[in-house]
């Protein structure tokens, strides 16, 4: 089986990304499991290279097309020197993130990558060159052609999927309808079995307001909105439960490392408000 071809692109040039990128290409064993490819440019990368220490070698390449599956990779995605401030927000910081992330974005489309990882952008910056998007999740949903994503958070057994992405607090609980729980609980059903492999996947919904609402006293979303739409997934087959409240919501210690595990599909709010 041939190793995946990793697509990464390195985010702002003045950020972390390139450090963590850096470090974790070090690890010689890398190479073992995919075949790296780095978007952004050899000057970049060896500017970085210098400022954390770490000496490895990598190749340059133009395209994609033909790169060595046993080097590390680094694509051109510009060839003009740029000015690195580390630590500043910057115009040209979010133009060379932009630049990276489209040229990455246009071989994963073109099948040239398996895979693509994002190193962290810096908003503002990214505000600054004119990116017209509030983050990765929502330029990708629309370069890649979908009407919805799923913003997927994986730690170990952990899965949690978010009904809402990049929007202010203010704004959550007007963007939350039935149709838009029931589409991403769709598309995480879907990736548990697809990507996960786990055969019959169990959801747990979580409740927007404290206590999911304690039965309308705070808040009627949970039982308007959010109940319905996982009444609506039983029909339909899926497993799903709830809404829980965000507050008080664990997995039992015996289900901790079974298989399948409690995955959330979440709404963002709660990890920000209080009790």
């Amino acid at each position: 089986m041939d190793k995946p071809k990793i697509g990464i692109t390195i985010g702002d040039i003045n950020g972390i990304g390139l450090e963590v990128i850096l470090k974790t290409l070090a690890n010689p064993q890398i190479i073992n499991f995919c075949t790296p490819v780095v978007y952004g440019s050899t000057k970049v990368i060896s500017y970085h290279k210098n400022i954390v220490g770490i000496d490895f070698h990598f190749n340059s390449i133009q395209r994609a097309e033909r790169m060595p599956t046993d080097k590390i990779n680094i694509l051109n995605c510009w060839q003009e020197n740029v000015n690195i401030t580390l630590g500043k927000a910057t115009e040209m910081g979010g133009q060379y993130a932009i630049k990276s992330l489209e040229c990455a974005t246009k071989d994963l489309k073109q099948g040239l990558i398996d895979a693509l990882v994002t190193a962290p952008i810096h908003k503002e910056a990214m505000q600054m060159a004119g990116f017209p998007y509030p983050g990765h999740t929502e330029y990708l949903t629309k370069e890649l052609g979908v009407d919805e994503s799923l913003m997927f958070l994986v730690a170990d057994q952990l899965r949690v999927g978010l009904v809402t992405n990049h929007l202010p607090l203010k704004d959550v609980a007007g963007q939350i309808t039935k149709e838009r729980i029931l589409k991403k609980i769709q598309i995480m059903e879907a990736s548990l079995r697809i990507d996960f492999g786990i055969d019959r996947p169990t959801i747990a919904v979580l409740g927007l307001n404290p206590h999911a609402g304690d039965g309308g006293v705070i808040g009627d979303e949970d039982d308007r909105i959010i109940r319905p739409a996982v009444i609506e997934c039983k029909k339909n087959g899926l497993l799903v439960v709830g809404p829980f409240p965000a507050d008080g919501f664990s997995v039992p210690e015996d289900t901790k490392n079974s298989t399948p595990f409690w995955p959330c599909t979440t709404i963002r709010a709660w990890f920000l408000s209080s009790c």
